[in-house]
C-alpha cells in the first residue's frame, strides 16, 4: 500500500479545476466535493461506471477503495455509488483500470442515490434483559483512586511538612527559575524551603537524587512578613531609597506575570509607597519593573522600610543582637545590624551595608585589603557574592600583641614554616588549586610558595580544610 507521499496523483485523468488531490488539508472527507460538468470518460474506463462523472482516476499497484476514496476527498460509500461493479468488500478493484472519483453537482441529485449506496449494512437482533429489582440498595460506591505521589529523598535543609515537593528530573529542566515558575511561586520561596539550594540564581538547580519543597500549603500565597530577601548590593537600581531593609528579588521571567499590583498585594504596600521606595519606577510601574531585564537575571525591588530584618536562603542566619567586640582599649564596639556567622572574633570595628556598597569600596574607605575583608568575613563569600544590604560586617580585625600570631581561621590548621609576616589567610577548599588560589588573591606562585614552603614547588602539598597564607604585610 503506497504512502500518502507516494499515491499516484499523476494517473488521475482529470479536467476539473480543482488540480491535483492533497490528502494533508483539513477536509471533512465524509463530505464528496463535486465537479460543474462532466468529462469525457477514458479508454480504460470501468464498465458499468457512472459517465456523469467530474474526475476519473486510473488504479495502480496498492490501491484500496479506502484509499481512493479519501484521496479524491470522496466518502467510501459515494466511491460505491458511482462505481457499482466494485464488490462491498473492494475485492475485484482492477488494475489499470479507472473508475469514476467526482460527481457532477450535487451528488444526491442521482437518480437511485441514498446515503448507504453500495455499503454493506448491519443488522443487529432485538436484545432483551432480564427485570432489574431497583429496589435493591446497593453499597455507596468507592471514593475512587487518589494519586499518591512517590518523591526521592528531601535535599538537606528542605523543609519537612510541604504540602508538594519537586523530584530531580534527568529528562527534564531543573533550573530554580524555572521550577519556580512551574509551582507558581518565587525564587525566593523556593531558595528558603530549600536552603541547600545556591543562592545565585544563574547556578541554581535541583540535584540528582533529591526532591524539593515547591509549597507549604494548599495554595501557596508570598508571606511578605519573612520574604525579605538578602540581595546583591551592586543589583540595587539608582533611585532605591537608600535605606530600605527589605527586597523582594525580582526574576525576568515573571515579566507579564508578576507585576506592581501582585507586589503591591503580596507585601500590603501601597502604589504610592512602591514608587516612593523605587522611582526609578516613574509613572508607568508594570512596564519600568521589568525594563531591559533579561529572563535569567533579577532585580531587587524595595518592599519595606523599618521591615524585619532579612531572612537568609542558603545563607548562615544573622545574630539576633548587635555584635559586640572589645578593643584593645576596652572600649565596646557595637554593630548595628545582624551578622553573619563565621566572622572573626575579637573584631574591634564593624561596618553595616548601605544602599551601592561593594566590597571594594568597603575596603578603600577602611583601607584595608580584600584578603583581610574575606579573612575576618568569610561569610562574603570568595567573590563578595555575598555581601548583604543591612548586614554588618568587621572592618578592623581583632589587635595583636608582642609576638601574637597573626589572624586565622580558629577552625582550621596551619602546615610549618608559614612566613611570620603573614596577615591574611584562606582555607583550603574542596576542588582549589595553587593556580586559582593565586588567581583569587592576585599572588604569583612565587609569593604563594615562599609564604607556604610546606605546599612543594609543584603545589603538590596543598592540603583540603588547612589554612595558607595569601597576603603578609
Amino acid at each position: 500500500m503506497p504512502k500518502w507521499g507516494q499515491l499516484p496523483w499523476i494517473s488521475s485523468l482529470c479536467q476539473s479545476s480543482r488540480g491535483l488531490a492533497n490528502p494533508s488539508s483539513s477536509s471533512n472527507l465524509s463530505v464528496t466535493t463535486a465537479a460543474t460538468v462532466a468529462v469525457p470518460a477514458p479508454t480504460n474506463a470501468m464498465t458499468g461506471s457512472n459517465r456523469d462523472c467530474g474526475n476519473w482516476y486510473t488504479i495502480i499497484s496498492g490501491d484500496t477503495c479506502g484509499l481512493v476514496s479519501v484521496a479524491n476527498y470522496l466518502s467510501l460509500s459515494d466511491f460505491y455509488f458511482l462505481n457499482p461493479e466494485i464488490y462491498a468488500n473492494c475485492s475485484n478493484l482492477d488494475l489499470r483500470v479507472a473508475y469514476c472519483v467526482e460527481p457532477v453537482s450535487d451528488i444526491s441529485t442521482y437518480p437511485g442515490y441514498t446515503m448507504t449506496s453500495g455499503v454493506p449494512t448491519i443488522t443487529v437482533a432485538p436484545v432483551s434483559f432480564a427485570f432489574v429489582n431497583t429496589a435493591i440498595t446497593t453499597p455507596t460506591p468507592q471514593s475512587g483512586f487518589h494519586y499518591a505521589p512517590s518523591y526521592l529523598p528531601k535535599a538537606p535543609g528542605t523543609l519537612s511538612n510541604c504540602y508538594a515537593y519537586h523530584n530531580h528530573n534527568v529528562c527534564r529542566e531543573n533550573d530554580c527559575s524555572y521550577i519556580a515558575f512551574l509551582s507558581n511561586i518565587t525564587t525566593d520561596q523556593l531558595i528558603k524551603w530549600n536552603p541547600s539550594l545556591s543562592s545565585n540564581l544563574s547556578s541554581c538547580s535541583l540535584q540528582s537524587g533529591y526532591s524539593y519543597c515547591t509549597a507549604q500549603n494548599n495554595g501557596t500565597t508570598v508571606d511578605a512578613s519573612s520574604d525579605c530577601t538578602p540581595i546583591d548590593t551592586t543589583e540595587i537600581v539608582s533611585g532605591t531609597l537608600s535605606h530600605c531593609d527589605c527586597f523582594l528579588q525580582l526574576a525576568g521571567y515573571e515579566s507579564g506575570e508578576y507585576m506592581c499590583e501582585d507586589i503591591e498585594s503580596d507585601y500590603s504596600v501601597t502604589a504610592s509607597q512602591l514608587t516612593t521606595w523605587n522611582t526609578w519606577l516613574g509613572s508607568d510601574c508594570d512596564t519600568n519593573l521589568y525594563a531591559n531585564l533579561l529572563v535569567n537575571e533579577t532585580r531587587p525591588v524595595c518592599v519595606g522600610v523599618n521591615a524585619s530584618e532579612p531572612i537568609g536562603s542558603a545563607a548562615p542566619g544573622p545574630s539576633k543582637k548587635p555584635s559586640q567586640a572589645v578593643s584593645a582599649s576596652g572600649t565596646k564596639t557595637v554593630s548595628i545590624g545582624p551578622t553573619a556567622s563565621g566572622e572573626v572574633a575579637g573584631c574591634e570595628q564593624f561596618y553595616t551595608v548601605k544602599s551601592g556598597d561593594s566590597c571594594t569600596n568597603i575596603e578603600t574607605t577602611y583601607g584595608i585589603s580584600f584578603t583581610q575583608f574575606y579573612a575576618w568575613n568569610p561569610s562574603i563569600g570568595k567573590n563578595c557574592e555575598n555581601l548583604w544590604l543591612g548586614y554588618a560586617y568587621c572592618v578592623q580585625g581583632p589587635a595583636s600583641s608582642g609576638s601574637a600570631s597573626p589572624t586565622a581561621p580558629a577552625s582550621a590548621p596551619r602546615q610549618s614554616g608559614i612566613a611570620a609576616n603573614c596577615d591574611a589567610y584562606y582555607t583550603v577548599a574542596g576542588g582549589d588549586s595553587c593556580a586559582k588560589i593565586e588567581t583569587q588573591y592576585n599572588d604569583t606562585f612565587a609569593e604563594l610558595y615562599s609564604w607556604n614552603p610546606a605546599i612543594g614547588n609543584n603545589c603538590q602539598n596543598l592540603w583540603v580544610g588547612y589554612a595558607i597564607c595569601v597576603g603578609v604585610s
